[in-house]
């Protein structure tokens, strides 16, 4: 058989295998009864079929051999046997074959139908073998073809692999981007004590070859190897424990790799920040945080969300434990360094956590402190190193430092050989471990003139420190007595160090005066450090000045003190001191030259704060921080404290400015309130400062703003809260717009106690607010209820003590001024199946479309012709017309829609332009009546704010609607995206002007004209945000008479 007729063969064996295949899907479509083997057997014949075709056009083409030839004629032959008894015995003869007759073939035997599948298979292998032999003499002149292709491969490869690296490296910058921009924000929020430049001053005071030993140490060493381990070095005071911790800490620093981290913090006296466990907590996890390999963004992702509401930061030993243990393990080694522990007031619970902190976290933990008792037992099975056992380690420091000093002091340095050797041998004698001892020592021998009163002196050395602080109080001439005592008060008292030059103001400070004091206006700055001696320590660098040593307060407050004659010196209690200065601090912030305007150039505030009055940026930046200590049953600060609070505004809104100026650093006005009751209400002011504030005659509002404040803090501002309610005059119905920062943003309507504790998810507060009568069926003046607010808090709790309160008497299906009811607002946020199923359980249900039964096509032309025939009905009454057309909301109805179904992307950098513009049509004044927004958008589909996702909290992208012919009007902002979602969702807004919705929204409306442009634009804020927007429409519904 020549090739043309078996090509001619086969073609008609395509043909037949087709024609059989198709009455045969037919049927098996048409009977449930077909078995699945009919099916495979249809399947079969299309293959067999594809397969003919290709070798039919391989033969026509001449592309085969004559041995293929031969080849294929009997499997052709036999194939056209087994379709000639397919159609025989399993197909009717003809289509109008009856129904009966086709049953038949469906239930044929079943053994018969698989034996033509299996002949069809062989066939089918046949002629592919048949086109795979008549192939392979084509491989050699394709395989060149194929090498040269896959020589491009490679190089297409390669440059996908450049692409695909290049794009990694793109995300990864990007992420490396976000992480750094949040370890920015966070350590800007958290406000870590500095303790690198800290650190580099204690070790300038090191002397070459001290404290070398302890590095060596075997203790030491077998302590830096072991995971889990705890040393504590104990000394008396003066003995050079600080200076020790900083050798200590700079050794860790040069010694750490990569993978390790070391942590270190100075409990300092002169900076009460830094023996406040929290900070001191605060201080260690943000060195945590600078060193964190891993993704801040995913694993702090609520430190992160609470920086960015503004919240104050994690001030808790427990919270701050808690986040350093989540920090810990991306760690391969964690050194932690604690300086001072005995310096630290509130220490019982750092010496409970430290211990454990250690052994459970694998930690290194090097402790300094005093032989003190608390700390002893805390320690006990901790590795001890003590000072006073290393008796020669310290007397050869000791002996180095002397050396050095007699060598770099300038009034030292001239003296004689011998005198020096007698100096140095009487001190080394006299030190009795203690490096504070020589240091005064050699302050007394260096203020000598002569060398005959260094002599004399040198015999009458004081053995012990206080012997010297006595020596010190003596030498002050009585006429200055009174300025020394004052300085001596405000050292030991102040937050933090101050300057000289803030000191020097302070001293001039009179309860309940309106001036300063010019009794005790020194003459040189200089005068107070001549004064105190070597009881201060003043660093020319920043001008700082703070008491010289922890020994010195101690002196300041002890009993011994008092059976002196310098008993006039002592000092109380830190808490009493507290009470006494702070009414200082009020009634100086009260003073005429602050009852002024704001500031309005960077120059006044300079004159102002540094120039004229430099103690005022401590006072405005730290008064508040007395606010814990305040004790309101001493008349002394309660009086104080009113005065304060009942000044005049002008005092305290400059004293916020500078405050804001020194804690930002940016040069602002403000506008807002600024009365320092919020700040009480912040920093946890003892709760009977309420029944009091009656007689003060406050503003409601400065009330109401105080009382969302102590919501906003937490538990810790419930009793504030309550006491406000019940003795401070506070509204618990009020509806109040307070300016500060709320977990959601659904509208800027006033607001109660009730939905803003709702929103704070403050369910403490909630609980009290209820109990105190605050109503669960309360209505705000935008149709917002108090169901919304707990639907929107996302906490079935919430939800339930709206809904199961027995005096809630609201609908559940209420809308707002938007249309929104709390059920869509909880399917919406997909967050917590729980709140959706009980308020379905309380009757809600799926609403439907907001706007179906409002005509959307009538045009300006028909409702003119309508008002034209209502005219000539009511002759006598034509200004009827409108009024009945509004009634029944007879309105033209114009509308604009854009869609963009691939999405177009805005972010903070995109241009101000709108996305979709509408004219309005209309009679000349006021024509809007109702406004549909109908917007089908998303964010960016991701967020590191995880808590948030599918929620409208901190969502930073949105529509907002505005008039372009009145700029100066402002945007109504009316649809947030949920945060973090990446499925578009369609929301639906309706604004009604008629002034039963938000009287806001009615104003906005009204400002429009006939010929005005309505224009929405899409919105985004901050890095990384986008709002998609797949589809806009704008229908207006407009008056035309």
């Amino acid at each position: 058989m020549d090739p043309f007729s078996l090509a001619t063969g086969i073609a008609g064996l395509v043909q037949f295998a087709a024609a059989l295949a198709s009455p045969l899907v037919e049927i098996a479509r048409n009977y449930r009864g077909a078995r699945e083997s009919y099916q495979r057997l249809v399947s079969e014949l299309e293959a067999i079929s594809s397969t003919l075709s290709m070798l039919q056009g391989r033969i026509a083409t001449r592309g085969v051999q004559i041995s293929s030839v031969l080849f294929l004629h009997d499997p052709v032959d036999q194939c056209q046997a087994t379709l000639e008894k397919i159609r025989a015995e399993c197909l009717p003869p003809t289509v109008q074959t009856s129904k009966l007759r086709r049953l038949a073939w469906v239930y044929t035997d079943e053994r018969q139908v698989n034996e033509f599948i299996a002949r069809l298979e062989r066939y089918k292998t046949m002629f592919t073998l048949a086109l795979q032999v008549n192939l392979s003499g084509q491989v050699d002149g394709v395989r060149l073809g194929i090498s040269e292709l896959a020589d491009q491969i490679d190089d297409v490869r390669l440059g996908i692999s450049g692409l695909s690296d290049g794009a990694a490296a793109e995300r990864q910058r990007v992420a490396d981007d976000r992480n750094a921009e949040h370890l920015r924000n966070l350590l800007d929020w958290l406000k870590p004590l500095p303790m690198d430049a800290r650190l580099h001053a204690i070790l300038e005071l090191r002397h070459p070859d001290t404290c070398q030993w302890l590095l060596e140490n075997a203790l030491f060493q077998e302590w830096k190897s072991t995971k889990g381990s705890l040393l504590w070095l104990n000394g008396i005071a003066g003995s050079g424990k600080t200076v020790i911790s900083s050798v200590v800490i700079d050794h860790l620093l040069q010694i750490c790799t990569s993978e390790e981290v070391v942590l270190y913090t100075f409990c300092e006296f002169r900076n009460q920040q830094s023996t406040n466990p929290g900070s001191i907590l605060c201080t260690l996890f943000s060195g945590l945080l600078r060193s964190y390999p891993g993704d801040i963004s995913a694993n702090f992702d609520d430190l992160i969300r609470e920086e960015r509401k503004k919240q104050s930061p994690p001030q808790t030993v427990t919270r701050l434990l808690k986040l350093m243990r989540k920090a810990i393990p991306a760690f391969k080694r964690i050194y932690l360094v604690l300086d001072g522990l005995d310096e630290c007031d509130s220490r019982s619970e750092l010496l409970e956590s430290l211990p454990a902190l250690a052994s459970d976290n694998d930690l290194h933990v090097f402790v300094a402190s005093r032989q003190e008792e608390e700390i002893r037992e805390a320690f006990c099975n901790a590795t001890i190193i003590s000072l006073g056992t290393q008796t020669d380690e310290v007397e050869g420091d000791i002996k180095l430092h002397i050396s050095h000093e007699l060598k770099n002091r300038r009034e030292l340095a001239r003296l004689p050989r011998e005198l020096k050797d007698e100096i140095q041998a009487t001190l080394e004698s006299k030190a009795s471990g203690m490096f504070r001892l020589v240091e005064c020592q050699l302050d007394v021998l260096a203020k000598k003139p002569t060398t005959a009163r260094v002599r004399l002196a040198l015999q009458s050395l004081p053995e012990k420190l206080f012997d010297v602080y006595d020596r010190i109080l003596r030498r002050i001439p009585e006429d200055t007595a009174d300025i020394a005592r004052r300085a001596l008060r405000w050292l030991a008292d102040v937050r933090r160090p101050i300057r000289l030059d803030q000191l020097v103001e302070a001293i001039t400070i009179e309860s309940g005066a309106m001036e300063l004091s010019t009794e005790y206006s020194v003459s040189s700055n200089s005068v107070i450090l001549d004064v105190l001696s070597s009881l201060v320590k003043h660093d020319a660098s920043d001008d700082s000045v703070s008491l010289s040593h922890m020994s010195v307060l101690e002196y300041l407050m002890s009993s011994y003190l008092l059976q002196t004659p310098f008993s006039h010196y002592c000092l109380p209690s830190p808490a009493v001191l507290a009470n006494e200065m702070l009414p200082l601090l009020l009634d100086y912030m009260l003073l005429t030259d602050f009852d002024r305007p704001q500031l309005e150039t960077e120059d006044e505030f300079v004159q102002l704060s540094v120039e004229q009055h430099p103690f005022y940026e401590y006072a405005t930046v730290w008064w508040m921080h007395y606010i814990p200590y305040i004790d309101i049953s001493r008349p002394g600060t309660l009086r104080a404290l009113l005065r304060f609070l009942q000044s005049t505004n002008g005092c305290h809104v400059l004293g916020h400015q500078v405050f804001s100026i020194y804690t930002t650093r940016k040069f602002n006005k403000y506008n807002f309130l600024n009365h320092p009751l919020r700040f009480l209400c912040e920093y946890g002011i003892d709760p009977s400062i309420g029944t009091h504030l009656p007689s003060l005659n406050l503003p409601g509002d400065l009330i109401q703003c105080s009382l969302f404040k102590a919501i906003w803090v937490g538990d810790r501002g419930i009793q504030v809260m309550e006491s406000l309610l019940e003795f401070g005059g506070a509204d618990i119905h009020g509806e109040h717009r307070c300016l500060l920062d709320s977990q959601s943003d659904h509208s800027r309507a006033p607001h109660t106690a009730l939905a803003y504790a709702l929103d704070a998810g403050n369910l403490a507060a909630v609980r009290s607010l209820i109990e105190h009568g605050a109503s669960p069926s309360h209505v705000l003046i935008d149709g917002w209820t108090m169901l919304h607010s707990a639907a929107l808090c996302g906490r079935l709790e919430a939800v339930q003590m709206i809904l199961d309160d027995p005096s809630f008497a609201g609908n559940v299906h209420a809308r707002d001024y938007c249309g929104r009811t709390a059920y869509m607002i909880a399917v919406q946020m997909e967050t917590n199946p729980e709140v959706v199923h009980y308020l379905e359980s309380k009757g809600a249900s799926k609403e439907l479309d907001l706007d179906t039964d409002i005509a959307k096509r009538i045009d300006e032309k028909a409702v003119i012709e309508v008002g034209l025939c209502l005219a000539r009905m009511l002759r006598t009454a034509p200004k009827l017309v409108p009024v009945i057309l509004d009634l029944a909301e007879y309105w033209a109805v114009s509308s604009a829609e854009r869609s963009t179904p691939e999405g177009a992307i805005y972010d903070q950098d995109s241009p101000d332009e709108p996305y979709l513009t509408l004219k309005i049509s209309g009679r000349a004044v006021d024509p809007l009546r109702r406004l549909i927004f109908t917007t089908k958008s998303r964010d960016q589909g991701w967020s590191s704010h995880t808590a948030h996702i599918g929620s409208y909290r901190e969502s930073c992208s949105w529509f907002e609607a505005g008039n372009a012919s009145l700029l100066k009007l402002g945007r109504q902002r009316f649809q947030s995206n949920l945060h973090g979602s990446s499925k578009a969702r369609v929301h639906r807004n309706v604004w009604v002007n008629d002034n039963t919705t938000w009287r806001a929204i009615s104003d906005w409306m009204g400002t429009f004209r006939a010929g005005d442009i309505l224009e929405v634009y899409a919105k985004a804020a901050y890095l990384g945000w986008e709002n998609h927007v797949n589809f806009v429409e704008i229908v207006a519904y407009t008056s035309c008479l």
